[in-house]
């Protein structure tokens, strides 16, 4: 199924599925992680154009509706990649806030400097921001970890079993 430019995604991810929300804006989607209880949040969110994403049984899956049956983390994912054929793009890859979804902004040297350990601030890194919940940023060695994860959604093979 694909609904619109895969570029131009937003989400809604049910409170059952936090790590999902997590990647999904890992991988620089707009992603609102709420607890969906009533037919007229679906019908709010998705009037905005958002996709709702769950294992809520209860929730009929259809156009905008994607219904995750997986338990396992990696296999939701590549469920969901699937089902959108979604393609991977590094330049989304960590742009926005994996805590509280808001697009991260770039920020000097001199701004973090107190915010970071020496160690960081030595190597060059460029930093970013979330404006909203001040976290700081950096392709640290945890960046390489996270891509090889994120591989691994588009290179393992889906499996039917959870």
């Amino acid at each position: 199924m694909m609904v619109q430019n895969p570029s131009d995604l937003t989400f809604v991810v049910d409170s059952m599925l936090g790590k999902v929300a997590k990647w999904l804006r890992i991988l620089g989607y707009d992603t609102v992680f709420t607890r969906l209880t009533a037919p007229s949040q679906l019908a709010r969110w998705t009037g905005q154009g958002r996709l709702i994403v769950t294992r809520g049984r209860r929730w009929q899956p259809g156009e905008r509706v994607i219904l995750l049956t997986a338990d396992r983390l990696e296999v939701q994912m590549r469920q969901l990649i699937a089902h959108l054929d979604l393609k991977f793009d590094r330049n989304r890859v960590l742009t926005r806030c994996p805590r509280c979804n808001t697009a991260l902004q770039p920020i000097s040297r001199l701004e973090v400097e107190t915010r970071v350990p020496d160690a960081v601030l030595t190597r060059g890194y460029l930093f970013r921001h979330c404006p909203n919940c001040g976290r700081i940023y950096w392709p640290g060695t945890h960046s390489q970890r996270i891509l090889n994860r994120l591989n691994r959604f588009w290179t393992d093979p889906i499996q039917e079993s959870n």
